[in-house]
């Protein structure tokens, strides 16, 4: 079945509406992400459902695929806009120029050329449809993506966005933290701030275990906001949230400091003591340095 989906692969530009395989062996190969970014930026809608529902029958490789997929399409979206906004900038002058001396008949074109570039900032169909099948997912690494994608301009996008979130926000815990970027974690603040109560209640909820020193700004103004009628039903859940990261900011403190080492010794027959000063730690639960720090 490997052979049959890489093959498949390899034929994608000229058979976009081919079956998708399911190999038993990983499917996150080059090939692979070419061909799903085909049948998804396919104008036919059949193909593109055919193609996320072959990949939700794949499970957790399926899920794979289509985050690599919807990775590498905002990598290249992120370039288009870079690229274009230096185009734009470039041109700019060269029409003003060319509209003084051909008394304004050549800014005509510049509303064409405006669209032309637009375009190319426009979320693709690959990330559009990605984004609507992991709304549907049980799979909380989906968390990323549908935050990016309330950025989106296209309201299904957004409104299916937000339902997946306040499904799996609940679900983080603390080893999913990493998940999150600081870009991330401004956009979760960013919704606390808009009148969405199930959403905002969704967030409290994962920052209890995912929040960081950057949530504590955002929950103390919502404790303290004037307008309290607008926050207090989050009054409790904000409260609690930040008792939580005061604990997991404390706990992380504690486990960074409970073994420094005041002062590099060579001397293997040394035992490493607590940072803070005590003399009663028995011997024979201290340990001993292992190699001189980098």
């Amino acid at each position: 079945m490997q052979q049959q989906f890489q093959e498949e692969a390899v034929s994608a530009s000229v058979a976009l509406t081919a079956p998708i395989a399911k190999p038993a062996q990983s499917v996150v190969t080059p090939e692979n992400v070419a061909l799903i970014k085909a049948k998804l930026n396919n104008k036919d809608p059949k193909v593109q459902e055919a193609a996320i529902e072959t990949l939700m029958e794949m499970g957790q490789e399926g899920i794979d695929l289509l985050m690599k997929v919807i990775q590498e399409e905002r990598i290249q979206r992120k370039v288009r806009i870079r690229n274009g906004i230096t185009i734009y900038s470039s041109l700019m002058l060269a029409f003003v120029l060319l509209s003084v001396f051909t008394h304004g008949r050549f800014m005509s074109f510049f509303g064409s050329f405006i669209f032309i570039l637009t375009t190319g900032f426009a979320v693709s169909q690959a990330q559009q449809q990605g984004v609507l099948a992991l709304a549907k997912s049980s799979d909380v690494r989906a968390v990323p993506f549908l935050l990016e994608a309330l950025e989106f301009p296209q309201q299904e996008v957004k409104i299916a966005a937000r339902q997946g979130l306040i499904s799996l926000l609940p679900q983080l815990r603390i080893e999913h933290a990493n998940m999150l970027t600081e870009a991330h974690r401004k956009l979760l603040h960013k919704c606390l701030r808009n009148q969405d109560f199930d959403l905002q209640r969704a967030i409290l909820k994962a920052l209890e275990q995912v929040g960081d020193e950057s949530s504590l700004p955002i929950l103390q103004e919502i404790l303290d906001h004037p307008n309290a009628l607008s926050y207090w039903r989050l009054h409790e859940p904000a409260a609690l949230c930040m008792d939580f990261i005061h604990t997991n900011i404390e706990r992380v403190h504690n486990v960074q400091t409970l073994l420094r080492a005041s002062q590099y010794t060579d001397r293997r027959d040394e035992l490493l003591r607590p940072a803070y000063h005590t003399d009663d730690a028995p011997a024979n639960e201290l340990l001993r340095p292992e190699s001189k720090p980098e």
